[in-house]
C-alpha cells in the first residue's frame, strides 16, 4: 500500500467520520460501500477466490491473487463490492461467483474460482477499479499434476496436465483472456472472456474425466482439455491508482478490505482544555502532523464541527507551520486554542484538509472538548464618600417621679418559753390471760371408690397438689397383665393427664400412675384396661380432687 493508515480518517465540516476499515466477505452477490465525504482516494486490498480442487485424484486448484492498491474515487460515489466464490470439484459444477467457469460434464475435473473487485456500475465489468483474480480449477490427470493455474500477477498462469490427451487452459493478460486447452478427442476447453473464465473440456473415452475451469478476473483463464487444469484469471487496477502491489493468497479466503486513503496523522486523536471562563481565550495546545504520504503535500485549510450541536465557535487555530509543503515524513504544527462563548461543557472537532502532489486530498480529524466556568467576576469598586450626619432630634420631656411608699411598723420579740419537767418511768405490765383454745380442723379427703369386676376389686388414691395417684387391683382368682392405666381431666382440660402401667399377679397388686404436673382440683376419670383370665375388659371410676 502507498500510505500506512494508522489513524481514522475524516470527512467534511458537518457530516460523521469516515468508518474504520471495513471488510467484506463471499456472500454470493453484490454489495455496496459509498465513499466518505472529503476522501478522494480509497486504499483496497482484493483477494480473489481458489480454483476448485478435482474430485478423482485430488489434483488442486489455482491459488487467488492479492492486489493492495490505492484508488482514486469521489466523494459521495456509491461502489459495488464483488466478492469471487471458491470453486469446487464434480461434474458440472458452477464456477465460483463473479467469473469462475464451470466444471466439465464428467466427473474428476473442477470448476475455477470468481474473482473480487469494486466498480462503479453494478453488473458492468467495464467499470472496474481493482481486481484481484481467481485460480483455475484442477484437473483430472492420472496423478495430481494437473494443477489449476494460480491467478494473475498481474497476469494469470497456465493450467497443468499437459501431456498426449490435452492440455491445460492458459492464463489470462492484461488484454485478453486465456486459450481454451486442447484435446486428442475433440473435448477442449473454452477461452476466458472480459470477466469470465472458460468452460472446462473433456475427455470422450474412457474413463471419461472432465478438466479444469478457468479463474475469473479482468480477463478469464481458458478452461483445461481432455484431463487437463484450468488457467488462471488476470488483475487489474485502474490507471490512476498508485503504490500497486501483487501477491498470492494461501488462505482461500476471498474479501475486499476499503479504507479511506489517510496523508496526515495528528500526534493526537484528541485535545481537551481546562476550565476556561466564558469569551477567555486557553493557552495553546499543539497538534503535530505527519506527512504519510509518498508524496509532498500541502494543507489547505481547517475547519470546525457544527453539527448535530457541536460548538464549533468554541475553538480556533491561533498560529502554525503549515503553510508550505510538507515532504513524505515531514511535520509541521496547529496551535489551537479554546474561547468559550457559553458557559458548561463544550466539544467539537478540527478537520485538517490536505492535498498531495498527485492531487489526491484526504481530511485528518481532531476530537476537542473544553468546559467553559461562566462569565469572570470583575473587581470590587472603590467606597462610595461618607454621607453628611442628620440633624439631632429635639430631647423629649422627662416623666415625673413616682411617690415613694411608707415603711411598715417592725413587730415585737416574743418572750422564750421555759422547758417542762422529766416525766417518771411507767410501772411494768401484768401478763395477759391465755388464749382460747382453736376450732377443730376440717374433714380430709375422701378416700376413691372402689370397683369390682369378674372377681378383681380396682381401687386407686389421689389428692389435689399431688403428681401421683396410686391404684391397687386385687384379683385373688388368677395372675392377670394390666395394659394401660390413666387420669383424665373431664371439665378443668387446663388440669394435668396421670398415666401407668405393671404387671399384674395372683392377690394384690399397687400400680402407680404419674403426672407431668401437680395435679389440679377438679373432676378426673380414671381408666384401667385389664387382661384377666377370662378376657381383657376396662374398669372405669370417676373422682374429685380436692
Amino acid at each position: 500500500m502507498a500510505f500506512a493508515a494508522t489513524t481514522l480518517a475524516a470527512i467534511a465540516p458537518g457530516a460523521a467520520l469516515a468508518a474504520a476499515p471495513t471488510t467484506f466477505s463471499y456472500t454470493d452477490g453484490v454489495q455496496t460501500y459509498t465513499v466518505p465525504a472529503g476522501v478522494s482516494a480509497l486504499s483496497v486490498t482484493a483477494v480473489g477466490a481458489t480454483g476448485g480442487t478435482s474430485d478423482a485424484d485430488g489434483s488442486p486448484g489455482g491459488q487467488g491473487a492479492v492486489v493492495d492498491s490505492d484508488v482514486p474515487v469521489t466523494p459521495g460515489q456509491t461502489l459495488y463490492v464483488y466478492v469471487g466464490g471458491n470453486g469446487a470439484g464434480g461434474a458440472s459444477t458452477a464456477g465460483g461467483f463473479n467469473g469462475g467457469g464451470n466444471a466439465s460434464g464428467y466427473d474428476g475435473g473442477a470448476s475455477g474460482g470468481g474473482a473480487s473487485d469494486i466498480r462503479t456500475t453494478a453488473d458492468d465489468p467495464t467499470t472496474r477499479l481493482l481486481v484481484a483474480a481467481g485460480g483455475g480449477g484442477g484437473g483430472s490427470g492420472y496423478d495430481t499434476s494437473a494443477q489449476g493455474g494460480s491467478a494473475g500477477n498481474p497476469n494469470g498462469q497456465d493450467g497443468g496436465g499437459t501431456d498426449g490427451y490435452g492440455c491445460g487452459g492458459s492464463g489470462a493478460t492484461q488484454s485478453a483472456g486465456g486459450s481454451g486447452g486442447c484435446s486428442s478427442v475433440g473435448g477442449g476447453g473454452a477461452d476466458g472472456s472480459l470477466g469470465q473464465g472458460g468452460q472446462a473440456g473433456l475427455y470422450f473415452y474412457w474413463p471419461y474425466e472432465g478438466a479444469g475451469g478457468g479463474g475469473g478476473g479482468y480477463y478469464g483463464g481458458g478452461g483445461g482439455g481432455s484431463f487437463a487444469a484450468g488457467g488462471g484469471g488476470s488483475d487489474f487496477v485502474d490507471a490512476g491508482a498508485y503504490g500497486t502491489s501483487y501477491s498470492l493468497d494461501s488462505t482461500s479466503t476471498p474479501s475486499v478490505t476499503i479504507q479511506p486513503v489517510i496523508q496526515v496523522t495528528p500526534s493526537a486523536p484528541s485535545l481537551t482544555f481546562a476550565g476556561t471562563a466564558t469569551q477567555n481565550t486557553s493557552a495553546p495546545q499543539t497538534v503535530t502532523l505527519t506527512n504519510v504520504d509518498t508524496y509532498g503535500l500541502q494543507v489547505t485549510g481547517e475547519s470546525f464541527d457544527y453539527s448535530g450541536g457541536q460548538n464549533g465557535d468554541d475553538y480556533f487555530v491561533s498560529s502554525g507551520t503549515c503553510g508550505g509543503n510538507i515532504v513524505p515524513g515531514g511535520i509541521c504544527q496547529l496551535q489551537v486554542r479554546f474561547n468559550p462563548q457559553g458557559t458548561g461543557a463544550s466539544s467539537s472537532g478540527m478537520f485538517i484538509n490536505t492535498t498531495d502532489g498527485s492531487g489526491i486530498t484526504s481530511v485528518a480529524y481532531v476530537a476537542l472538548a473544553g468546559t467553559s466556568t461562566g462569565l469572570p467576576t470583575g473587581p470590587t469598586g472603590p467606597a462610595g464618600p461618607t454621607g453628611p450626619a442628620g440633624t439631632t432630634g429635639p430631647a423629649g420631656a422627662t416623666g415625673s417621679t413616682g411617690a415613694q411608699g411608707s415603711t411598715g411598723t417592725t413587730g415585737s420579740t416574743g418572750a422564750t418559753g421555759s422547758t417542762g419537767a422529766q416525766g417518771s418511768t411507767g410501772g411494768k405490765g401484768s401478763t395477759g390471760a391465755q388464749g382460747a383454745q382453736g376450732d377443730t380442723g376440717a374433714t380430709g379427703a375422701r378416700g376413691l371408690a372402689a370397683e369390682y369386676r369378674y372377681g378383681a376389686v380396682f381401687s386407686c388414691h389421689a389428692s389435689a397438689g399431688e403428681r401421683r395417684v396410686t391404684c391397687i387391683i386385687y384379683d385373688p382368682d388368677s395372675a392377670g397383665q394390666m395394659v394401660t392405666a390413666n387420669l383424665v381431666p373431664m371439665h378443668n382440660r387446663g388440669n394435668a393427664e396421670a398415666n401407668g402401667s405393671g404387671r399384674g399377679r395372683k392377690g394384690i397388686e399397687r400400680i402407680t400412675l404419674r403426672a407431668s404436673r401437680k395435679l389440679g382440683t377438679g373432676k378426673y376419670l380414671i381408666s384401667l384396661t385389664y387382661n384377666h383370665g377370662r378376657g381383657t375388659y376396662t374398669m372405669r371410676q370417676t373422682v374429685y380432687l380436692r
